[in-house]
């Protein structure tokens, strides 16, 4: 594997505890971002990450939605 893969995976690894760690109660809490809920972040990351795939012609697997289940998306 390539260095640029292990750190991106090391980096969503730690960005995965962190959505696990969130609480049910918490993820309509603002965040840092203006105008943003906890789950607004988690859908952005997502989004992002599916742009990211289709500059090498690959799709994100589908998953439940982040308004559902953020931590599961």
């Amino acid at each position: 594997m390539s260095e640029i893969a292990e750190r991106y995976r090391g980096l969503s690894e730690k960005f995965a505890a962190v959505v696990a760690a969130v609480p049910e109660a918490r993820w309509a809490d603002p965040s840092p971002c203006a105008e943003w809920q906890a789950r607004d972040v988690v859908r952005h990351v997502i989004q992002a990450q599916g742009v990211f795939l289709g500059f090498v012609g690959r799709d994100a697997e589908g998953g439940p939605s982040v308004d559902d289940d953020p931590g599961a998306s």
